[in-house]
Order: structure tokens, then C-alpha cells, then sequence
């Protein structure tokens, strides 16, 4: 005898997560199952700058997929979340996936669902009155003006900074701008900055000046 199978929402898993992992394949044979009569396939897939976790032998999990019994709604469906690789935040709201998500009250249908994401600048300013948290792979680079002061008063003068990625003091420029040297000094180099230009950890910069009597 056959039995109409009573769930309602089936995950679908690589059995190896090692191999690649194409349930858009109905018979791609590292699937867990085939999509049973009267489901639909939904396949969520993370995209290049994200994932959604990874499975337990370590691998990045960059797919969800699940057969949904043709009657469901959105509600049903566990949608992933998303972590964003370095350098990379995902977006929010109903810019997350294109397409876009359809309404929970709506029937599922089958369809692949892709993650979207905003590149972040590998230099961030910080606002000092909402600093709010270090995006995931930056430091917090901090600027001391040392014995010079800052043309509008703030301190301190903070940066998120891609971790291990390459900058130079040029990308600090409204930094240096806002620098006032001590009577007669002129701004020299930051003390600390890395030779390399990659910070790979918080560091606090201060302003080294020159005599400018001596220069000639």
C-alpha cells in the first residue's frame, strides 16, 4: 500500500555535505529525497558574500531547500537567516531576498530565493555620539591628535577599519584635515600605523609633528 506522506514541510539536506548540494535538481543524487507529489520546492541560497551557518562537520551551509505541501502558506516556512561574510552587511526588510518574499497569508509556490547584500567601506567613521557596534571582521583604529588638538573640538576620532585589508593615511585624510599642530610644528606622520597598512587589531594612532623652524 502507499501513504500520502503527512507532513507538511520536509526539509531537504545534502546527504554529504561535502559534495555540492543542488536541490534545484530534483534528481541530483546527494538530495535527501525527491519532492513527493503534491509539494513545491523552496530553495533559499545565500549568494556569494553570506551563509547560513554551517552544517555540523564545519561546511558553510549556502542552501536551505524544503518541499511544502502545496496548500501552505508562508507563515509555514522557516526562512534562514543570514550571516554576511566580512566586508559585507545583508540587507534588510524586503530587500533581502530577490525576488521578494511573498506575504505569510500567501500560498507557496516553488521558487529559489537568493540573499541580497550592501558592500561596506573599508573605512568606516565612527559617530562619537552613536557608535554603535563593530560590523563583523573591522577594528575600532582611534586618532589621538597628541600634542596638537582637533580643529572642532572632537575626541576622539574613531574609525571601523576592515580587518587585514590595505589602507593608507590617505583614507584618513579628513583625520589629518582636522589636525591643528602645536605653534610652530607641522604635522609629521601617525604614529602606529602599521607599515603594511592592514590593521588585523583595535589600535590607537597618535599624531607625531616636526619643528617647523628646522625645515628649511
Amino acid at each position: 500500500a502507499s501513504f500520502a506522506d503527512s507532513r507538511e514541510i520536509i526539509e531537504v539536506t545534502p546527504k554529504d555535505p561535502d559534495q555540492p548540494f543542488n536541490p534545484e535538481n530534483a534528481d541530483d543524487g546527494n538530495n535527501s529525497q525527491k519532492t513527493p507529489q503534491g509539494f513545491v520546492r523552496v530553495i533559499f541560497e545565500s549568494g556569494e558574500h553570506g551563509t547560513f551557518g554551517t552544517y555540523a562537520g564545519g561546511q558553510d551551509k549556502v542552501k536551505v531547500a524544503y518541499d511544502v505541501k502545496a496548500d501552505q502558506t508562508w507563515a509555514k516556512v522557516a526562512v534562514p537567516a543570514v550571516t554576511a561574510k566580512p566586508g559585507y552587511t545583508a540587507k534588510s526588510g524586503a530587500e533581502l531576498w530577490n525576488p521578494q518574499l511573498p506575504g505569510e497569508a500567501e500560498t507557496v509556490t516553488g521558487g529559489t530565493y537568493t540573499a541580497q547584500y550592501t558592500k561596506l567601506d573599508k573605512v568606516i567613521p565612527v559617530d562619537p555620539n552613536h557608535p554603535g557596534t563593530v560590523p563583523d571582521g573591522y577594528v575600532t583604529v582611534t586618532f589621538d591628535p597628541g600634542q596638537g588638538s582637533w580643529k572642532d573640538g572632537t575626541k576622539p576620532s574613531s574609525y571601523y577599519v576592515q580587518k587585514g585589508v590595505e589602507v593608507t593615511p590617505a583614507d584618513f585624510q579628513a583625520v589629518t584635515d582636522n589636525l591643528e599642530a602645536p605653534a610652530d610644528h607641522i604635522f609629521s606622520k601617525w604614529d602606529g600605523f602599521p607599515e603594511n597598512g592592514q590593521f588585523t587589531a583595535d589600535e590607537q594612532l597618535t599624531a607625531s609633528f616636526a619643528d617647523s623652524r628646522e625645515i628649511i
